[in-house]
């Protein structure tokens, strides 16, 4: 099931979410039993909550940095780089 977007069609992954002061702001892009897609937009000093997913994350930073503890092997992550 697709959510918040339409088929087919072009997206600016940074334009989906904007920055909210003190805010972590998501829109869930795909939902189903396979998928699970979700845009984030952490203002500086935000973070979310340690959690547990049910299959494998992929994280792409399109703007600024963000620490991840839990990536071993590259715990700070920025646009393009790790």
């Amino acid at each position: 099931m697709y959510k918040n977007i339409e088929k087919n069609t072009k997206l600016e992954l940074k334009d989906l979410v904007v920055y909210q002061e003190g805010q972590v702001v998501s829109k869930t892009l795909v939902q189903n039993d396979l998928v699970s897609m979700t845009v984030f937009s952490f203002d500086k000093g935000e973070e979310i909550s340690t959690h547990a997913a049910g299959g494998d994350a992929m994280v792409t930073v399109l703007e600024g940095k963000v620490g991840l503890p839990l990536a071993v092997r590259c715990p700070t992550w920025s646009r393009g780089k790790c």
